[in-house]
């Protein structure tokens, strides 16, 4: 018995099913704050409201569909030699299920999954967007960038270089080339926040620009082709398939979705394969495209700078592992190569420079201004770094990633350095993320930050599976990875958008009863289907009451203002009420076609009328710009407004 319980504890598996179990059992119980993090950063979590129970039916169906379509079909007796449609087949059905998963989990909590995508774009929370629709001279913000930084109101943008900014604002000069579309898309955005009058009120390629950030999620799935194929270059097509089925269900790239975060890890794994392919068929200019991904990436995030000593430790792996005997030609051979990759990282920085006179330097000492002021202690996140690191990585996977890595090391220095290549992945890697941590660059939501290297982690994991006989181990992992990735979402609040939720209006699709019918149209948008005018006769200084009937003929883009005024027999104003309508708490843009509103109104008479025979005059118009919408139909005889009443103005009676 003892020995079976020796051989049971020396399982990587087992630690596994163990730690991963008693991490889920924590979620849900809670028994500590601290498993949420420390006092100075926390992860917010919560149960599950029971109203989202029905909603859990898609995420549990396609997380089951995806773990036997992985197992059964990815990792089947063909996944050693798959052919060539078949591979890039089962690598489009992974493109392709990551974001599905992520919007199917997402829809747990949100019955309108548009609505955190879209309001996480444009909420407070983010920034990049803001300024890249309020920046109409890119070359100018380009050319004062680390000025502009200081001034960004945002939380992140200040820390981060131009490349997003200037990925949001080629989208929003496209839309501009196209204005149907970006009409129809922009039209579609402002349902789902009709009542903010500044958001409305934007341009449509400035709201359909939102999409940049919103198609997010359709690229988190690219880093599986370069992920396939490094490790089927390392172990072989089947080790390959698992590192890439494995990151799909990561649950920091499902619980992060549509953060800036998902792209960066597609630039880690191009560089890394691309860097292996140039080390082993000695092509430089292999070399060189593995630094300008790294560029590219470093111009988005300068998290991502960490990607260039990573390929130096990648690099220095390899060189070990030729043996002592042929290291000085594998330095004369790759000697060409290396440069060209410090050229390929330096080079989009060094574009940005010569164009805008801006240096990498100035840009980031300038983010690490605000990047080292967070107040957060080095001792503190020390350990937390890598605890976050490794329950968002997934426990499962970091259980076979730490034990991976730990071998390589072990193994690396009982050899003297006779490295496989097949180690060389974990020996790079797990040196890189302890470099990181030990340097405290990252204090604090590095689940999200170091999204980068969990592919990486992934790859490590599917090496160590792939020398077991066998899919039961592997088909547990993805199972045990998929459950943490549905526990997180239910258990864990990490994605707010800062605004409020949406709330669909509801809108009233029967005609009301109207004692004067009228049949005038405001524009193509609007109908004044007709009023009521109450009293008939009134005196100065008293009240009257007012009630219009309108119909949206279509769902208008602009917020228009109602302006009800009561005309003398000389046309001179007496009274008026201008407001939105339903007392400014219904703007039009939140009117859905075929809807009536009942609208009303309380006009004042002037102390000072005189009396006769009064008129309303009723019109729309655009608060901006002061522009009135025109005015058709029958009995229509002024152009931008019609005429109700009339109604009588009495002297005061005598007291």
């Amino acid at each position: 018995m003892s020995y079976r319980i020796r051989s049971l504890l020396r399982q990587r598996i087992f630690w596994a099913v163990l730690l991963t179990v008693l991490y889920l059992v924590g979620l849900v119980t809670r028994p500590t704050p601290y498993l949420f993090g420390p006092d100075e950063w926390r992860w917010a979590g919560r149960p599950p409201s029971p109203t989202t129970y029905p909603r859990w039916w898609p995420s549990l169906l396609l997380l089951a569909a995806y773990v036997l379509v992985a197992t059964l079909w990815l990792d089947s007796s063909g996944a050693e030699r798959p052919s060539r449609r078949r591979e890039w087949g089962a690598l489009a059905l992974l493109i392709l299920v990551a974001p599905a998963i992520q919007v199917a989990l997402n829809y747990i909590h949100y019955r309108y999954p548009l609505e955190s995508y879209l309001y996480r774009t444009i909420g407070p929370h983010n920034g990049f967007w803001q300024v890249a629709i309020g920046t109409d001279d890119l070359s100018h913000y380009l050319r004062t960038y680390p000025e502009q930084m200081l001034a960004h109101p945002f939380v992140h943008t200040p820390v981060h270089p131009p490349g997003g900014f200037v990925y949001v604002w080629l989208w929003r000069k496209g839309f501009e080339c196209v204005p149907g579309l970006a009409h129809a898309v922009a039209h579609f955005f402002r349902t789902y926040n009709c009542a903010d009058l500044r958001f409305v009120e934007l341009e449509d390629a400035q709201i359909a620009s939102a999409l940049a950030q919103m198609v997010i999620p359709l690229f988190s799935g690219l880093p599986v082709v370069p992920l396939y194929l490094l490790g089927k270059r390392l172990a072989g097509s089947r080790a390959g398939f698992r590192a890439a089925a494995l990151y799909v269900v990561v649950p920091s790239l499902t619980q992060f979705t549509m953060r800036w975060d998902q792209l960066y890890p597609l630039f880690l794994c191009l560089s890394l394969y691309w860097l292996q392919r140039g080390l082993e068929e000695r092509r430089p200019g292999l070399s060189f495209l593995a630094g300008l991904s790294a560029s590219v990436a470093s111009f988005t995030s300068f998290g991502n700078v960490t990607i260039l000593p990573a390929l130096g430790l990648y690099g220095l792996v390899h060189l070990a592992s030729q043996g002592h005997s042929r290291r000085q030609e594998w330095l004369r051979r790759t000697w060409l190569g290396w440069t060209l990759l410090a050229l390929g990282a330096a080079s989009v920085w060094l574009v940005y420079q010569a164009i805008y006179g801006v240096s990498f330097w100035d840009v980031f000492s300038t983010a690490m201004q605000t990047h080292f002021h967070l107040g957060r202690s080095y001792q503190v996140w020390v350990g937390y770094n890598l605890y976050d690191f490794l329950t968002f990585l997934g426990v499962p996977v970091a259980v076979l990633f730490v034990a991976e890595s730990a071998q390589s090391w072990r193994l690396a220095v009982r050899t003297r350095l006779a490295i496989s290549p097949q180690a060389i992945p974990a020996l790079a890697i797990s040196a890189t993320i302890l470099a990181l941590d030990l340097a405290g660059v990252a204090r604090g939501e590095v689940g999200r930050m170091w999204l980068l290297w969990m592919p990486a982690a992934c790859l490590v994991a599917a090496l160590g599976l792939a020398r077991r006989r066998g899919r039961s181990s592997y088909s547990l992992v993805l199972a045990l990875l998929a459950l943490q990735a549905l526990f997180f979402t239910l258990f864990l609040r990490i994605m707010s958008t800062g605004m409020p939720s949406f709330q669909p209006h509801r809108a009233e699709m029967y005609p009301p009863a109207v004692s004067r019918p009228l049949q005038v149209r405001f524009g193509d948008e609007i109908a004044l289907v007709g009023y009521d005018l109450e009293p008939p006769t009134a005196v100065p200084g008293e009240t009257i009451y007012l009630t219009l009937y309108w119909q949206a003929l279509r769902q208008p883009d602009r917020p228009y203002t109602v302006f009800t005024h009561l005309l003398d027999p000389r046309g001179e104003l007496r009274g008026q009420q201008d407001n939105m309508p339903v007392r400014g708490n219904l703007p039009t843009t939140c009117w859905q076609p075929g809807e009536y509103v009942v609208d009303e109104y309380d006009i004042a008479v002037a102390a000072a009328a005189p009396p006769g025979q009064y008129w309303v005059e009723v019109g729309l118009y655009w608060l901006q710009t002061g522009e009135r919408l025109s005015v058709s139909g029958p009995r229509t005889t002024l152009p931008d407004r019609v005429l109700l009443g009339p109604l009588q103005v009495a002297e005061h009676s005598p007291q």
